[in-house]
């Protein structure tokens, strides 16, 4: 008996310790002054730093950079008496000259359009790219970029969707599709939109997927069709991801349920997330990974939402595919939280290693202004890399780079396992699932689709306990 109380007593310490590495987030923290109102964060991590851009609202509006790291670092970056600049995203390139482009809005042309500039290592930015050229005197309401491939814009309650290019010292669009009309909010992942439609009095989610049309053997955008058509549904939002580690997912608040739309043009299905019986739930914000090694549910994530109303209104967040009791408030005061979103950060122990931090950035209304406050949590989603492991006594590839059709070798050591191919955004583009256990080499050949570009790929493996990927060159 006293050798089970002390199992009980051990197994309670591994859970109680487990729980609080992975699901403790900081105590909530300001991160701007309280003088100035701030807006629409946008975290990328960077070796081992997370930046954020971010948008500060004077008498004109400008866009700013913080070490989230270090919390320093703040830099004006875009800044004018004259005009706004509004919306910051970043995307990275890998380029020696510079270190990739920030998107914004600007009202220059006396409405809102959507712009990119080259963006360097001493925080100057480049000329100005204006990124779409044929929409004249209508503001861009919102816009969603997913990395170095599509786009997606509202224009004048008008959803748009194109392929997203860079070529050269230019930003520019291609296949720019007309989805829908009195709609809203667009959000876009790899070929899939998704976005909000104003129908008598509530707003109902749509979908449409990118897919390769063989009557006219291009690829062009499906018929709209309802996601979900039940009740009203309000907050939508694209999850975020870390690169080569999990699959974005449509999410939104439904009559106070958060719903979350996954799959593909074959096969999509819509999930309930647990809110805990909140109040009041909104403005929903979600990030996803998958591999996961502290436990093997599927594409485990952090979920985040405001709940309650006025100065009582506080940032939310649970954990796990449905959500689960391990959910904790992060901002705990008298004046109101709201708008929270959830970012990828820089990796805990430098790259390759198992862990990686987690933002979670909202707005707190304060002596009527409204500053920046910020909470951050650990996300395990793969092996520690051991150093004296040699990965060709599991997989080979080859040749490497390759053209038309890479060769992946493997040894399953006697284990079942899986082999997945992912883009370096973190996009599942091919699985090789049910490996049978063998302790002789196996080989089979990836052969990329017509629409996969140039560029790298990550082969993952997952064989027992053995979690690795090797990156691949496609020319």
């Amino acid at each position: 008996m006293k050798n089970i109380s002390l199992l009980f007593l051990l197994v309670i310490f591994c859970i109680f310790s487990y729980s609080q590495e992975v699901y403790d987030w900081t105590e909530e923290q300001l991160i701007t002054d309280t003088l100035s109102n701030y807006s629409n964060p946008n975290v990328v991590p960077m070796a081992y730093d997370a930046w954020m851009f971010y948008q500060k609202n004077e008498n004109k509006s400008s866009i700013w950079k913080m070490n989230l790291t270090s919390l320093s670092d703040n830099t004006g970056i875009l800044n004018s008496t004259t005009y706004n600049y509004s919306t910051p995203y970043f995307v990275y390139r890998s380029n020696p000259d510079y270190l990739g482009y920030l998107f914004y809005l600007c009202d220059k042309d006396g409405f809102k359009n959507l712009y990119a500039s080259k963006y360097y290592e001493n925080d100057s930015v480049g000329e100005e790219i204006k990124v779409l050229e044929n929409h004249q005197n209508y503001d861009v309401s919102d816009y969603s970029v997913v990395e170095d491939a599509y786009i997606s814009f509202t224009i004048d309650s008008l959803v748009y969707a194109a392929e997203l290019k860079f070529y050269m010292d230019s930003v520019y669009t291609e296949n720019e599709t007309l989805l829908d009309s009195n709609s809203a909010n667009i959000q876009v992942k790899y070929y899939e939109a998704a976005w909000q439609k104003k129908e008598a009095n509530d707003y109902h989610i749509y979908k449409s997927y990118y897919k390769y049309n063989a009557d006219s053997a291009e690829f062009l955008w499906t018929e709209p069709a309802y996601a979900d058509s039940m009740g009203n549904s309000n907050w939508l939002t694209r999850s975020n991801s870390v690169a080569g580690w999990g699959e974005n997912s449509m999410c939104w608040v439904n009559n106070n349920y958060i719903k979350m739309l996954s799959g593909d043009y074959n096969y999509s299905y819509i999930d309930t997330i647990n809110t805990f019986s909140k109040n009041n739930v909104r403005q929903v914000s979600m990030i996803v990974w998958d591999m996961a090694v502290k436990n093997s549910f599927y594409l485990p994530h952090y979920t985040t939402y405001t709940i309650n109303a006025g100065d009582e209104s506080e940032i939310f967040c649970s954990m796990g595919e449905y959500g689960w009791d391990d959910s904790a408030t992060l901002s705990h005061n008298t004046y109101l939280d709201e708008n929270s979103k959830l970012f990828f950060g820089e990796s805990v122990d430098g790259w390759g290693t198992e862990a990686y931090y987690v933002y979670c950035i909202w707005q707190s209304h304060i002596n009527g202004n409204i500053a920046l406050s910020m909470s951050k949590a650990k996300a395990f989603i793969g092996s520690k890399i051991d150093e004296n492991i040699n990965t060709e006594n599991f997989i080979k590839v080859s040749p490497n780079p390759f053209r038309g059709r890479l060769k992946i070798s493997y040894n399953s050591h006697n284990q079942n396992g899986e082999i997945k191919i992912a883009g370096i955004n973190g996009e599942i583009i091919a699985e090789f699932n049910n490996i049978k256990p063998s302790s002789s080499w196996e080989n089979f050949e990836w052969v990329p689709d017509s629409q996969h570009s140039k560029g790298v790929y990550l082969v993952i493996y997952n064989f027992g306990n053995k979690q690795f990927s090797t990156k691949v060159v496609l020319n």
